[in-house]
């Protein structure tokens, strides 16, 4: 994955971003920038910032970093279409659970 180490965004567990790479993450996902790059497989949290744990697909996006910076948990059912159904395993499908597929 193209990125510099996440160490940046995260520091044990924490979101450390001063206000500068707080503009940045704002401008990152409001254009639009974020979802292009991962459909070209560039799974960077922000701009040059690789995910601290170099988790790349389901597992990048169900993951507690990209939630907590996206303000978005895609494994939660509700006001929209959650990736359960995609991602079953990163977001720990279980039989019965509703979005998840039928074989779990």
């Amino acid at each position: 994955a193209e990125g510099a180490e996440g160490s940046e965004v995260f520091e044990g567990g924490a979101c450390v971003l001063d206000q500068a790479k707080l503009d940045e993450a704002v401008e990152y996902i409001s254009t639009g920038a974020a979802t292009s790059n991962f459909t070209m497989g560039i799974w960077n949290l922000l701009p040059g910032a690789a995910h601290p744990r170099n988790l790349t697909g389901c597992p990048f996006l169900g993951s507690f970093e990209f939630s907590l910076l996206f303000g978005i948990d895609v494994c939660e059912v509700g006001f929209y279409l959650s990736l359960r159904n995609i991602c079953p395993n990163s977001c720990l499908c279980s039989a019965g659970m509703s979005e998840c597929p039928l074989d779990c």
